[in-house]
């Protein structure tokens, strides 16, 4: 193994290499390695016994040394990059926070993928001195936590900068009491509130006071209801769009006052959700702000590039920004990374965009776990990076830097493909998981689906036992296949077994029960070890509130099949009701937890 080593010159990042990969890097022992400073990217060459680097920055460096992991006998290599903005947010805001070392853990491998940029999208987890309650129970991160991580982040090469809200998704610390007479809605503040520039102002400081950059993300994305809650007055004219140029143009100018480089999402100015700025809004934007020009769905290129010019028709060069599709589930979609991510990347470069920055969002709950996201995570690393990818890379880097392996964790995503509408990136398990078992919502439109779970279950064990390190998560996959198997058609059989009055088949049924609840339990011990390894343990009770409440209703459904089995009860009035169909499509990642376990709107 001592003629495959590198040896890496003395440093700290260089130290950290060397335990995190033994196998490949050492202080002491194989081929040293020279660096010499030189234009952006990265020359890989070997000289005699020795390699030379000759890289631009340090994020470069990384990126090379990353290439060492994957082909350490590499001869030569040249690569200029054509992104300089390589970024990735990562939501911990929806519930899951992640521990600080497993922040760093991701920073390292995010390093030796070649990504410079990383920010924390937080709404309320960060500590805002002065005011207690921001944050308060969830997870947020300490101001001493945060520097700590951007230390961490610089000596690899990445610049971490915040990425707060200013004016919408500020429900979370809305919620407070204090916060009350702010409200403009349940989720953004009031833009007219003479409080309201005060407090905005001491988040961005307090965002901001960690960071060694000026960078800052303000947010500013799905403000719906702007001006049309407890802003709105009778008889006034106004314009939703007015208020919130306004209030951009007031956080340029405080950004301006304090240094800072702000950007804010598109959303709002092209019109994705309400009527798109008119021209003469648009012309009073303050050019100092970078507009992030997001998008997850489109599946063809068109759309892309017409985006694009129009932002630079408005005078900006936008960043811009893919999604992981690791929200609403509970395990990412790659197939729908796959059929987008690479389509805006290659329009992007095609149009010379130099910066981008992928994201990782955690809505409902963070349910899926931040592991499951690195196919998705490798292949941006190749968009990046090279001019041309090659899916085939992202699989070699993923082996190599994260001990991993990409298809493994790509088939465990089969578990949210619908059959029959894989295209259309729905969340099968997580609605098949959290749907009422005595009332089939979702079920009650499928076809059998046991034996599919059933060879997924077999598939994801299969991979699990090659895992290594990454077991935990695959044991996760497998449970929740194992008890999808179990629960997939349980509405449907019993339904039918009922309307039929085939006593023998509900006796069955009701004897199975306890093994589903063993099963769930699994599944439950499954999902809780992986969290608390990878996120504080705040915002684990939403989860295993979920879970207990979905235990309870198997429960109460093996009550209720035996009070009628007895005859203690006439009917079972639940599986009597007959069906009716509410999801034409499981798409788009729509069905929440609270859609999904009751009908009622009582949450």
């Amino acid at each position: 193994m001592t003629k495959e080593l590198i040896r890496l010159p003395p440093g700290p990042a260089f130290a950290l290499l060397a335990r995190r990969y033994p196998a490949r890097f050492n202080l002491s022992k194989g081929a040293p390695v020279r660096l010499r400073r030189g234009a952006c990217g990265y020359r890989l060459e070997r000289q005699g016994g020795a390699v030379l680097i000759e890289y631009g920055e340090l994020s470069d460096l990384m990126r090379a040394l990353g290439t060492l992991l994957v082909r350490p006998a590499v001869r030569s290599e040249r690569r200029s990059p054509p992104l300089v903005f390589r970024g990735l947010m990562l939501d911990v805001s929806r519930n899951g926070v992640l521990r600080p070392e497993k922040v760093e853990e991701a920073l390292l491998r995010l390093a030796l993928l070649g990504y410079n940029h990383f920010c924390l999208y937080t709404e309320d987890t960060y500590e805002v001195r002065g005011h207690p309650l921001i944050g308060y129970r969830r997870g947020r991160f300490s101001q001493a936590e945060l520097r700590r991580l951007d230390a961490f982040a610089r000596s690899v090469g990445i610049t971490m900068f915040p990425c707060i809200q200013t004016l919408g998704h500020l429900e979370q610390l809305l919620q407070r009491e204090p916060y009350w007479p702010l409200r403009d809605n349940e989720r953004v503040i009031s833009v007219e509130h003479p409080k309201t520039r005060k407090l905005i102002e001491t988040l961005i400081r307090e965002a901001a006071r960690p960071y060694k950059s000026r960078l800052i993300h303000l947010g500013l994305d799905e403000t719906l209801g702007i001006g049309r809650g407890q802003t709105f007055k009778h008889g006034r004219p106004m314009d939703p769009r007015r208020m919130y140029l306004e209030h951009v143009r007031w956080l340029a100018g405080l950004c301006r006052r304090l240094g800072l480089e702000p950007m804010m999402w598109g959303d709002i100015v092209v019109g994705y959700h309400e009527k798109a700025m008119d021209a003469s809004q648009r012309k009073a934007l303050p050019k100092s702000m970078t507009m992030v020009y997001w998008d997850y769905y489109k599946e063809e290129a068109r759309p892309y590039a017409k985006r694009i010019r129009e932002y630079r028709a408005m005078g900006f060069e936008p960043l811009c920004s893919p999604g992981l599709w690791n929200w609403g589930c509970l395990w990412p979609s790659y197939e729908k990374v796959r059929r987008t991510l690479p389509l805006f990347a290659v329009q992007a470069k095609r149009l010379g965009v130099r910066r981008m920055m992928a994201t990782a969002w955690g809505d409902d709950g963070q349910e899926a776990p931040f592991g499951a996201n690195w196919p998705a995570l490798c292949l941006f690393a190749e968009e990046a990076y090279e001019r041309q990818a090659a899916p085939e890379a992202a699989k070699e880097r993923m082996r190599a830097v994260c001990g991993a392996d990409f298809d493994a964790f790509v088939h465990a995503g089969d578990l949210e493909l619908t059959p029959g509408q894989e295209r259309l990136c729905g969340s099968l398990a997580k609605a098949l998981l959290w749907e009422d078992p005595l009332a089939g919502r979702v079920s009650q439109g499928q076809r059998r689906l046991a034996p599919r779970f059933k060879r997924l279950a077999a598939q994801i064990a299969s991979d699990e036992k090659k895992a290594g390190e990454h077991a935990p998560l695959l044991a996760y996959a497998r449970t929740l296949a194992e008890f999808l198997a179990l629960k997939a058609d349980l509405y449907n059989e019993a339904r039918s077994a009922y309307v039929r009055k085939d006593r023998a088949a509900l006796k069955r049924l009701s004897a199975s029960m306890p093994a589903r609840v063993r099963a769930l339990d699994a599944l439950h011990a499954a999902r809780k070890r992986v969290w608390l390894s990878e996120f504080k343990p705040f915002g684990w009770e939403v989860l295993d509130g979920r879970f207990g409440g979905l235990r309870a209703r198997l429960l109460t459904m093996k009550e209720r099949l035996d009070a009628w089995l007895s005859g203690r009860i006439p009917l079972i009035e639940e599986l009597g009701e007959r069906p009716v169909p509410e999801f034409s499509v499981l798409a788009g990642r729509q069905l929440t937890h609270a859609k999904l376990h009751t009908a009622s709107w009582i949450h």
